[in-house]
């Protein structure tokens, strides 16, 4: 069984780097992902291929995921994290998140994402 904290590491790590494969691999098939904005849990490949159209459109300069904080109970994994992405339009992506994540055997079964809808709109959509 792979350690909650080490996988949820891995998965950001991958997502900052590109490595957008690894990361899927990450993630359980029948797992869930949460997001403030649409306030429902929806499959979590996806939320995954929506975020790959996302990477290819604004992220063509990459995004960086920084953990600022952990916090390990079992299975689960709050962790604070910042983001940093230079947009095509020359704006900046900068948003701050609280995650939760649930981890099972090897991969991530479940997401709760938090963050600056704000921010996300006006950076992202104009």
């Amino acid at each position: 069984m792979a350690c909650p904290e080490d996988l949820v590491r891995s998965y950001l790590d991958a997502l900052s780097d590109g490595r957008l494969d690894d990361a899927e691999r990450l993630l359980a098939d029948d797992g869930t992902y949460w997001m403030l904005s649409k306030r429902a849990a929806i499959p979590m490949q996806a939320w995954f291929a929506g975020y790959r159209k996302a990477a290819d459109a604004l992220f063509t300069k990459g995004i960086s995921f920084t953990v600022t904080g952990l916090t390990v109970d079992g299975p689960r994994v709050a962790a604070q994290v910042e983001c940093h992405a230079d947009l095509p339009s020359g704006a900046v992506y900068a948003n701050a998140y609280h995650f939760l994540f649930e981890a099972g055997e090897d991969k991530l079964t479940a997401v709760w994402e938090y963050g600056d809808t704000l921010h996300a709109e006006q950076a992202l959509r104009g």
